[in-house]
């Protein structure tokens, strides 16, 4: 039986959210079908509610694969329907759903080097991640001033990796930056900016979340929301300059500080083998689902 997926859509791409589907397209047989009645949590904070679908209880079968949760109060009601949890994202999602902590596998991005083996081209510039709905302009202005690159979340996942695989380390807004970047062994360092600004609390939770699987504690630079914003005009843009010029003296600095950091290989190896080991078990239970 196959699936249906849930995962974000942002309008403008966001590569985390995307890998989704490119994942499951090469871990499972069946198809992924938005017909089935049979729902897949995939990559993503999207243990929320408002992801769930409103049908009754004896009809709701949903199937978690290394999901995460937005919060500890913002989970949906699993004693409601047929729940299979293969894995969640980390501890904090396994505590906020009530399950065991074996759950607390790892974010299935760190499978992007097994499912798309890629080496490292050569040593290139540090890169910058930013979130998907920060300002590409004024993060590539930044970029300009540090002679760094931007490595753009709106990417394609395949592309996505190729232009990662050119830095020598990143620094990343984007959280799933950080989770493939660590995946193929490129040290990375952790930004709060427009995450912070847009997400409250859930942005230190899910980062939490993940790090915690892995080993290693969130310690992220603080940056200003890095969004466009504002009237137009020669206040604005003042102001901007002022803003781009703080960030890249202040990421200049942690750079040479050498603030990045990578996993121990050794726990990135045993989290990718289990997350194998439970995707062949989900496919084949949904092959035996009627």
């Amino acid at each position: 039986m196959s699936a249906r997926l849930v995962h974000y859509k942002a309008d403008s791409g966001n590569v985390g959210d995307d890998f989704s589907a490119w994942m499951f397209s090469r871990l499972l047989s069946q198809p992924l079908d938005d017909t089935s009645g049979t729902i897949l949590f995939g990559v993503g904070s999207i243990l929320d509610q408002r992801f769930v679908p409103d049908v009754p209880d004896s009809a709701l079968k949903c199937c978690v694969f290394g999901s995460g949760a937005r919060g500890p109060n913002k989970v949906p009601d699993i004693s409601r329907g047929d729940w299979h949890i293969y894995c969640v994202r980390g501890p904090l999602t396994a505590r906020a759903l009530g399950v065991s902590c074996d759950l607390a596998v790892c974010d299935p991005g760190i499978l992007a080097p097994v499912l798309y083996p890629a080496e490292k081209t050569s040593r290139g510039p540090i890169g910058i991640v930013p979130y998907f709905t920060a300002s590409h302009a004024l993060w590539s202005q930044v970029a300009e001033k540090a002679g760094w690159k931007i490595v753009s979340p709106h990417l394609g996942v395949e592309d996505f990796i190729h232009a990662l695989l050119g830095c020598e380390k990143v620094f990343c807004e984007s959280m799933h930056g950080a989770i493939f970047a660590d995946a193929y062994g490129i040290p990375w360092c952790p930004l709060s900016a427009t995450g912070a600004a847009g997400e409250g609390r859930t942005h230190a939770y899910k980062w939490t979340d993940w790090t915690a699987s892995v080993g290693l504690g969130f310690d992220s630079i603080k940056l200003p929301n890095m969004a466009s914003g504002g009237r137009p005009g020669l206040q604005q843009s003042l102001r901007e300059k002022a803003k781009v010029t703080f960030v890249a003296r202040r990421l200049k600095q942690a750079a040479n500080a050498d603030v990045f950091q990578v996993s121990d290989r050794a726990l990135l190896a045993a989290h990718q083998s289990r997350l194998q080991t439970l995707a062949t078990q989900m496919q084949d239970d949904l092959a035996r689902d009627p």
